[in-house]
């Protein structure tokens, strides 16, 4: 496994754990910082880029951001 999974992999549960702390904004920051991993690996990993753009879009919509939380959920309907 190399480092850039790792970090992926890190970041994702970091994401998870700060969700479910009800610390949205952190959680969509850790989203999108491993986000910038699969956008590296390319298409073969587009199955977790959707997962986090769908993530992303769940906090937004938490926090009342009804706008920005459908721009995030249309981008995760793209790669599906």
């Amino acid at each position: 496994m190399n480092t850039d999974m790792i970090a992926y992999s890190i970041l994702k549960t970091e994401g998870d754990i700060l969700f479910d702390m009800g610390f949205f904004d952190r959680a969509i920051k850790a989203y999108k910082t491993a986000k910038d991993f699969t956008d590296v690996w390319g298409p073969s990993f587009k199955k977790l880029k959707m997962r986090l753009y769908e993530q992303i879009s769940v906090c937004y919509r938490v926090e009342h951001m009804y706008y920005i939380a459908i721009r995030y959920l249309k981008r995760a309907l793209i790669m599906a």
